[in-house]
């Protein structure tokens, strides 16, 4: 077999262990703990109604917004509550998911990286799955972070790289 095509291989089971790793995790974060469903908070059936008044608008659990003119009477806004409701119930979540993520990925990372008996190309498969895992993990949660968690975040990403470039690649 030549070289390169041999070398297409290795990139290949490389790609798939990272792509596999990071299905099999995020659907076993999602089986084993479920997210928050949007149509438990936000019900389509109330679409079916009419609410063109604020007591009937707001019996529907919506808010009532008045029209800027005369002319036009106002709107029912069945959405922005339950969706803020909907967005709280993800913060936790979404916080959990990012850690489960993030342990994921460094142990998978550390894994490709320590264990020295490993094929080249499954060794790399596992680090850049774990490398992944942190960034999957870490934009889940990103937006909600504090500024000192997004540093330490990034200082701790920024150390297992380096780490990685240390350890698995010479010059």
């Amino acid at each position: 077999m030549s070289d390169t095509l041999n070398k297409w291989k290795k990139l290949a089971l490389s790609l798939a262990i990272l792509i596999v790793i990071n299905v099999f995790f995020n659907v076993g974060l999602d089986t084993f703990y479920p997210a928050p469903r949007y149509e438990n908070y936000c019900s389509t059936e109330k679409m079916n109604g009419l609410y063109d008044t604020a007591e009937t608008c707001e019996a529907a659990d919506g808010i009532w917004n008045q029209g800027p003119v005369k002319e036009v009477v106002g709107y029912c806004d069945l959405y922005t509550k339950c969706s803020n409701e909907y967005n709280t119930a993800m913060q936790p979540y979404n916080r959990n998911a990012f850690v489960v993520l993030t342990i994921l990925g460094v142990a998978t990372l550390l894994g490709g990286l320590l264990v020295t008996t490993l094929p080249m190309a499954v060794a790399n498969g596992l680090l850049y799955g774990g490398v992944l895992s942190i960034l999957i993990g870490t934009m889940r949660y990103w937006a909600l972070m504090d500024d000192y968690l997004r540093f330490i975040v990034s200082g701790v990403a920024l150390f297992l790289l380096i780490l990685v470039g240390v350890k698995r690649l010479k010059d």
